[in-house]
């Protein structure tokens, strides 16, 4: 807090004034945005708006980047349409995968992050909502390009247990991304932390 204290130098307030302090949008900070009657959602700060953009460009440019097709391809099927599904698969399901220690860390309400970064814990939870919600759309682009390259065998695929238990993981997490809306939290919330827990522990078995 002392050293905070020092800090007001003028990049520094310029920085407070336009950046870390004010609202996104006008005066409305940390309050509750209206759409409909059940898709109520809170306004972030400029700088958690920030962050989240920035956030969301770095996903895309990850998957986007050095995704092509090699000729006569002897790892996956010889069709460039297959193997391109594929690759996105792959590609969309690892880093689903990486980004679930982060999920975790940010739903703590006590974690080294708070206290090494300063930051309360309004602000890590909405980190972790829309890292969660960017980590199910790129489960369900894995499931899908999954689906069309074994859309062949789909059938006898779907026995595998590996498969089951993607489904399953698939399945919980769409539970949690739609129970967990801001309606859902602020009239039912005991209802809502024990379907949370136990659907983001099928979540974890069915990942792993």
């Amino acid at each position: 807090p002392g050293l905070t204290k020092k800090l007001t130098s003028k990049p520094i307030n310029l920085w407070r004034q336009y950046v870390s302090m004010p609202a996104t949008f006008r005066k409305k900070k940390a309050e509750e945005l209206r759409i409909f009657k059940f898709f109520d959602s809170l306004i972030p700060s400029r700088f958690e708006s920030i962050v989240i953009f920035l956030f969301y460009i770095v996903v895309l440019m990850i998957h986007a980047m050095n995704m092509h097709y090699v000729d006569g391809d002897p790892v996956f099927e010889n069709n460039k349409y297959n193997s391109q599904a594929r690759n996105v698969a792959d590609r969309t399901g690892i880093v689903a995968t990486v980004m679930m220690p982060l999920v975790f860390l940010f739903a703590g309400r006590n974690n080294f992050l708070q206290w090494i970064t300063g930051w309360n814990y309004n602000t890590f939870m909405t980190y972790h909502r829309h890292i969660a919600r960017v980590m199910f759309m790129l489960i369900v682009i894995h499931a899908v390009c999954y689906t069309i390259r074994l859309k062949a065998t789909y059938a006898q695929d779907m026995k595998e247990t590996y498969l089951i238990w993607g489904v399953i993981a698939t399945v919980c997490g769409g539970i949690i991304l739609f129970q967990a809306l801001l309606y859902f939290r602020r009239n039912w919330y005991e209802t809502f932390l024990l379907i949370h827990i136990v659907m983001a522990a099928l979540f974890v078995a069915g990942t792993w």
